[in-house]
């Protein structure tokens, strides 16, 4: 089967047939969660999943109150990650943490709830929250992802760990994440590791997820020589927060290729952590491992009508086939390009020192490049160096051919 015949959401609203969740550590069963066999604290965990699993596209985020313990346990979390936040997390998680407080969405005293917290997200990013009963599978969790949809749970981590959860809570999807998809950088980022996902064997979703996994939710950055937090799952847990930025587990440089077969820890602290000079050059690392994938499609997102649309299949782009005519330009997995203005003359290549595509005969084409994964549109007007390459949301000049 080719990769284009994989089913694979085409609109926002069928992100209701991708709630594939499995339980990893369950509270009943595995004496590794910290709510093991909590009679109490499995009902409300239960109750709380059975609203998120029954919520589907286009209702309004359920409101949901939550109780004194609950209340309790995200102040404790929220005024000891206080404490760290200067010292520890990067730039662009302090400066929006500290926006969503100014307008009053965040505060130690209490929950917020989802709906608000969406509301906020949607105009700075257009990123947008929905419900979820738990762990996703991984290839339903990037797949939410290309469409600027994050899935997350509603219920809160058990009292007994509030230092560390060995799964996804509220806290810190609402606490780690939110922060980081208000920024610009962080939320492209995470779009094209799902546009990534869409159509892709297996073993690939396994690589894209363990660099989502080592970047988005576990990533470091340098801030004036300094180990910073990015990743979600640091920022939201005190514990591993100052674990990660301490010298006991090793650094890495961030490299997609070598952390995409990283093994990782997901019951306790990393041994191993990747660290990037700046999100923005995780950006561009990105992009670039972008253009080893083997793809026969294109995929494109349309922010106006929310879904995603083929651009591209094995055929075009070979010598003497014209693309069809309502394609302005594409790429075919970083390596041959074909536009309505004529057909492709030779197999084309990127010449990564000259920043331009060269034929095979070494004559060069002109005009701006924009790669697979920067098809989707995104809600900013983004303008940023990728390496050698420059992504800008204009059409493309076809004056080589």
């Amino acid at each position: 089967m080719r990769q284009s015949e994989l089913w694979f959401p085409r609109h926002i609203s069928e992100l209701d047939k991708c709630s594939n969740c499995f339980t990893k550590y369950d509270p009943v069963s595995d004496p590794r969660h910290p709510g093991y066999q909590d009679e109490a604290y499995i009902a409300r965990r239960n109750f709380l999943n059975s609203i998120a699993s029954g919520y589907k596209y286009g209702e309004p985020i359920p409101i949901v109150e939550y109780t004194d313990e609950e209340h309790a346990i995200w102040k404790s979390v929220y005024n000891h990650l206080s404490t760290l936040r200067e010292s520890y997390t990067c730039l662009a998680y302090r400066r929006n943490l500290r926006m969503l407080e100014d307008e009053g969405i965040l505060s130690p005293e209490k929950i917020p709830q989802i709906r608000d917290v969406n509301e906020f997200l949607q105009k700075k990013t257009g990123f947008v929250l929905r419900p979820c009963a738990g762990l996703l599978s991984a290839r339903d969790f990037l797949t939410s992802l290309a469409f600027r949809v994050f899935q997350t749970t509603m219920y809160v981590r058990h009292s007994a760990k509030p230092h560390h959860s060995p799964e996804p809570d509220l806290i810190h999807e609402l606490l780690g994440h939110v922060p980081m998809f208000a920024d610009p950088m962080v939320a492209q980022l995470s779009q094209e590791i799902g546009l990534m996902s869409l159509g892709a064997s297996d073993e690939e979703i396994e690589k894209l997820a363990t660099v989502y996994w080592f970047i988005i939710e576990f990533g470091l950055c340098k801030e004036d020589g300094q180990l910073k937090a990015i990743g979600a799952g640091l920022v939201s847990a005190y514990g591993e927060l100052l674990h990660a930025c301490s010298d006991s587990p090793e650094h890495r440089d961030f490299d997609p290729a070598l952390t995409a077969v990283q093994k990782y820890e997901d019951s306790d602290y990393q041994p191993v952590y990747f660290v990037a000079h700046s999100i923005k050059d995780a950006l561009v690392k990105l992009r670039n491992y972008a253009l080893t994938l083997d793809r026969d499609f294109v995929t494109m997102y349309d922010p106006f009508t929310r879904s995603i649309e083929l651009a591209i299949n094995a055929s075009w782009g070979q010598p003497g086939c014209a693309a069809p005519a309502d394609v302005e330009v594409v790429w075919l997995s970083g390596k041959r390009l074909c536009g309505k203005s004529g057909v492709a003359t030779g197999n084309l290549r990127f010449d990564k020192e000259f920043g331009s595509l060269m034929t095979e005969q070494g004559g060069r084409l002109s005009g701006v490049i924009r790669h697979i994964s920067q098809l989707a549109p995104a809600y900013e007007r983004l303008h940023a160096d990728i390496g050698a390459t420059t992504l800008v949301n204009e059409k493309l000049s076809m004056k080589g051919f």
